[in-house]
């Protein structure tokens, strides 16, 4: 269960972006300061434990290291999956009629991580059924998530389309200043050049990013020059019939 004592800040106000034309936007939100030193520094200490016993693995679409949420063995992270935090999040946007399907990873940059590519992150998904006894149904590597063709039906894929991301900063360093890299970019469309971002979100520690999915929410990781970046990030989804 996700208690609410383990939260510092609960604030937040929804933006547009961009703002001249919102029917090609998409919104987002920004909290600083979200959790307690002290919640804070124990998921801290579950990860660096993860690290050093190399239960990351190398993401297969860009550089950094990846590890699931695992939904199964009690652990700090585990609050991503209870029906508080996803209640807290839906709130942001009442509209968006998310489903119980979620894929919550951590991803983690070494110094000196090249910048990643822009997309959109506006792509169909795919779920097995196991859900918790709470109905949340977490991806843990039972089915293929992404897939560059249409499912066989045989094998029983729950098909959603992602609908909302966020993305919690975990790391050590709060200290970032302008010229240490990191930053989540985003864009007025899709191009190459991942540095002819529109706006970018500085990869502050304890800063929780919340945005919607639709196909002009082009973003990218900014190669991050000075600081590691580790980062929690969740995808809810929405059916087919309600994207």
């Amino acid at each position: 269960m996700f208690k609410t004592k383990k939260f510092n800040n609960k604030n937040y106000h929804i933006n547009w972006y961009p703002k001249d034309n919102l029917d090609e936007s998409f919104r987002y939100t920004v909290i600083d300061n979200l959790l307690t030193d002290r919640f804070r520094k124990k998921l801290q200490k579950h990860f660096n434990k993860s690290l050093k016993n190399n239960e990351l693995v190398k993401f297969p679409h860009y550089e950094c290291d990846v590890m699931n949420v695992n939904p199964w063995n009690k652990n700090p992270f585990d609050f991503v999956y209870s029906l508080e935090w996803k209640e807290f999040i839906s709130n942001m946007f009442p509209d968006i009629p998310i489903t119980d399907n979620v894929l919550c990873e951590i991803q983690h940059h070494e110094k000196n991580t090249p910048s990643g590519w822009i997309h959109n992150d506006f792509d169909a998904s795919h779920f097995g059924y196991k859900p918790l006894k709470n109905g949340i149904n977490p991806w843990d590597k039972n089915s293929e998530y992404r897939l560059q063709y249409p499912p066989d039906d045989k094998k029983g894929y729950i098909k959603n389309v992602r609908s909302i991301v966020l993305m919690y900063h975990l790391n050590d360093k709060p200290d970032w200043k302008e010229g240490d890299g990191g930053e989540t970019a985003f864009y007025d469309e899709y191009s190459k050049e991942v540095d002819n971002h529109f706006m970018k979100i500085n990869p502050v520690g304890n800063r929780l990013i919340v945005y919607e999915i639709n196909p002009w929410s082009w973003h990218s990781f900014k190669a991050n020059l000075k600081h590691k970046r580790t980062t929690v990030i969740m995808w809810y989804h929405t059916t087919f019939e309600d994207t």
